[in-house]
């Protein structure tokens, strides 16, 4: 993430993403920028639960928020962005229907991986909240907020690949180094909505990562 950060900058995944992908996936850089991102990780955690993680998500996760509303604006104003609306807010109710068995699946385990639930990141935050926190109304706000962000992911994802002609069909690794940067590179304003849709991704695995630290 931190190199496509990097190449949103210079344009240097433009000429071709899928080769950028396999270049940045192996060698020194595939070692050390992630170290330098643990590094990071764990100075934050390591400043205790007040001045580190709490002070730092008060900072993030609005950022996130605010960054992504303000591509998902620009992303409605790009031709074709209605077709990526229609594609995301229309489900297939008959492709739903028979692929019920690996979708449902899917689904669950999505939901309970970006929740952080089933692997003690909610039991440990919550060992640290006081008596007078509401669990009931926490839980509620948690799964509320999260769904609202996923929704305004989705009015950013589409219009980007739809305004540009690519396939959404693509998941995993694949939809956010390849298609999204293909679709960027054409755009006009590619290199700044690069830089800010790669800041999101690395603002949001930055928390994700300091959770699971924490846990350790």
């Amino acid at each position: 993430v931190v190199r496509y950060l990097i190449g949103s900058v210079t344009g240097g995944y433009f000429g071709d993403p899928a080769g950028y992908f396999g270049a940045v996936s192996a060698g020194p850089d595939a070692v050390a920028f992630p170290a330098v991102f643990m590094l990071l990780t764990v100075g934050i955690v390591a400043f205790g639960i007040e001045r580190g993680i709490e002070l730092a998500t008060k900072l993030m996760v609005p950022s996130i928020f605010v960054l992504m509303v303000a591509i998902a604006a620009y992303a409605a104003t790009l031709p074709g962005a209605g077709q990526g609306y229609t594609f995301f807010i229309s489900p297939d109710i008959d492709a739903l229907l028979a692929n019920l068995e690996t979708v449902i699946p899917a689904a669950v385990g999505q939901a309970l991986f970006s929740l952080s639930l089933g692997f003690s990141v909610m039991i440990t935050y919550a060992s640290y909240i006081g008596d007078d926190e509401n669990l009931g109304v926490d839980g509620v706000s948690i799964a509320a907020f999260n769904t609202l962000v996923g929704v305004v992911a989705g009015l950013v994802v589409f219009p980007l690949l739809f305004a540009q002609g690519v396939s959404p069909d693509t998941a995993g690794p694949g939809a956010i180094f390849v298609s999204i940067p293909t679709a960027l590179a054409d755009l006009p304003a590619g290199r700044a909505v690069g830089v800010v849709f790669f800041g999101i991704v690395l603002i949001a695995a930055l928390s994700s990562a300091i959770s699971l630290l924490e846990v350790v």
